[in-house]
């Protein structure tokens, strides 16, 4: 057998330079219109959300009730936050004012979506005050959160 012919110091150079070259994916332009859109849907429903489960001390526990199903019923219906961070993705952002946002946006909801399964167990069950204030605790730092949300969409 004959031994292979030796590399050439071009081809050699092209080998060893392309595998030293990081992977950069490309990235395409956010929308940054509709992902304000987005957002601020988002806000807006939550805000529904807390808005409806801010009481008073005198609300009758019969309009706390209708007023938590309600709540419950946004909260099932809103699936906005997986639309931000389907174009964060799809413009291959991975950090930043756009990423925080979507972060700030998913932290908010899940909070005030736990806020508002607490808030639930004691519609059925008013002896559960624990989960009442647990989840009124929850409503608070959601909405705390929906706030710095706010303040981040304003600066992008």
């Amino acid at each position: 057998q004959q031994p292979a012919p030796p590399a050439s110091p071009q081809s050699s150079s092209q080998a060893s330079s392309a595998a030293v070259q990081p992977y950069t994916p490309t990235t395409s332009m956010i929308d940054r219109t509709a992902f304000i859109a987005d957002a601020n849907a988002i806000i807006a429903n939550s805000g529904q959300i807390v808005s409806l489960l801010n009481f008073g001390a005198s609300t009758p526990d019969s309009v706390k009730v209708d007023r938590i199903n309600s709540a419950i019923a946004l909260d099932r219906s809103s699936g906005d936050v997986t639309k931000l961070r389907g174009r964060v993705n799809s413009a291959g952002i991975t950090n930043g004012a756009y990423m925080e946002a979507v972060e700030l946006a998913e932290s908010g909801v899940s909070t005030i979506s736990v806020g508002v399964t607490f808030i639930g167990y004691w519609a059925k069950n008013h002896s559960r005050i624990d989960d009442l204030n647990l989840g009124l605790g929850n409503i608070n730092e959601g909405s705390n959160t929906m706030l710095s949300l706010v303040q981040k969409i304003n600066s992008l």
